[in-house]
C-alpha cells in the first residue's frame, strides 16, 4: 500500500488559474487582486479551489524535502548564519540573521538565537521556541 502526502505545492495551467479567478469575481492582474487580497476567502487554497477540481494528479517526489514552517528548521538549511545586514560574534554559537532592513543587526555572545528583522517587525528567539511565534 502506497500513500502520498500533500506538501501543498501545486502547479496549474495558467488557464485554469484565470479561469478560477474569473469564476470567483476576481481581478485576474497581479497588482489589482493583491490590493484585494483583504476579500478573499479566509479559507485554505486546497480547501477552497483544489478539493473542488476535477481534474487533479498526485505526484510521487523522490527528492529530499525538509518542512520549513519554523525559524528554527531554516535556519538549519541556511547557507549561511548572516542573510541581510548583519554580524555574529565570534563568541556566538549557533545564531542565525535573516535581515530584510537596510540597518545592520549585531548579535553578541550568544547561544542557539535567530534574529528575524523585516518591515513587519523584529524576532528574537531562542531557537527551539521559535514555532511559539504561531501562537502570538
Amino acid at each position: 500500500m502506497q500513500a502520498l502526502w500533500n506538501t501543498g505545492i501545486f502547479a496549474f495551467k495558467l488557464d485554469t488559474v484565470i479561469g478560477l479567478l474569473i469564476e470567483k469575481g476576481l481581478p485576474i492582474q497581479y497588482d489589482e487582486l493583491l490590493n484585494r487580497y483583504s476579500e478573499l476567502p479566509k479559507i485554505s487554497f486546497d480547501y477552497e479551489v483544489v478539493e473542488k477540481l476535477n481534474h487533479i494528479v498526485a505526484l510521487t517526489y523522490q527528492g529530499y524535502w525538509k518542512d520549513l514552517g519554523t525559524w528554527n528548521t531554516l535556519t538549519e538549511e541556511m547557507a549561511t548564519n548572516v542573510l541581510g545586514k548583519g554580524m555574529i560574534s565570534q563568541d556566538s554559537e549557533n545564531t542565525h540573521i535573516v535581515n530584510e532592513l537596510d540597518i545592520p543587526v549585531a548579535a553578541l555572545g550568544l547561544e542557539n538565537i535567530i534574529i528575524a528583522a523585516s518591515p513587519d517587525g523584529i524576532l528574537v528567539t531562542e531557537k527551539s521556541a521559535s514555532p511559539r511565534i504561531k501562537d502570538s
